[in-house]
C-alpha cells in the first residue's frame, strides 16, 4: 500500500486524520531531524569528500527546514504531515548511505523511527470521539433551533 507522498499527488490534501497525535508526529519529527542534523554535521566535516553533493545536500536541508518549521501543531492533526516526515526519514536514509559510502561518516547507518507511546491510539480514539461528540451536538442543537423556529412560526400564524 503507497502512502500518499509516494503516489505523488502532493498538491492535493492527503490524509484527512491521522492515527497518532499531534504529539506522536511532532516525536517522529523531531526524531527525523536529529537524524539530518547529524548527517549534516558529517557532510560537513568531510566536505572534501562529498563536494560534488554539496549544493544537492543543503537543498534537501532547506527543504526539510520548511517542512520542519511549518508543521505546527494544526498541521500535525493530518495524516499526511506524518507521511510527509517518514518521506524526509526515507530520504535523509538514501543520503546517510551516500555519505557512507563516501567515507564521511563513522555512524551507524540509518536511524529508527520515533518511539510512540501506547497512549497515542488511546489519544487518537479521543479525538475521534471528541469530533463524534462534537458533530452529534451540533446536529442536535440545529434540530432544537429549527423544531423551534417551526413552533414559532405557527403561533405567528393563529
Amino acid at each position: 500500500m503507497r502512502t500518499f507522498y509516494e503516489s505523488g499527488l502532493t498538491d492535493v490534501g492527503g490524509r484527512l486524520f491521522s492515527v497518532l497525535s499531534p504529539s506522536a508526529i511532532k516525536q517522529e519529527i523531531d526524531s527525523v531531524d536529529q537524524y539530518i542534523r547529524r548527517i549534516d554535521r558529517d557532510v560537513q566535516a568531510h566536505k572534501t569528500k562529498a563536494a560534488d553533493i554539496l549544493q544537492d545536500w543543503h537543498l534537501f536541508v532547506e527543504e526539510w527546514t520548511a517542512f520542519r518549521n511549518g508543521a505546527d501543531w494544526l498541521a500535525r492533526t493530518t495524516g499526511a504531515t506524518y507521511d510527509k516526515a517518514l518521506d524526509y526519514r526515507r530520504r535523509a536514509d538514501a543520503w546517510d548511505e551516500l555519505v557512507h559510502r563516501r567515507g564521511a561518516s563513522t555512524a551507524p547507518v540509518g536511524t529508527t523511527p520515533a518511539h510512540h507511546a501506547p497512549g497515542d491510539l488511546i489519544g487518537s480514539l479521543t479525538k475521534l470521539a471528541a469530533i463524534g461528540v462534537a458533530a452529534y451536538v451540533g446536529v442536535s442543537l440545529i434540530q432544537i433551533y429549527k423544531h423551534r423556529e417551526v413552533r414559532h412560526d405557527d403561533r405567528s400564524g393563529a
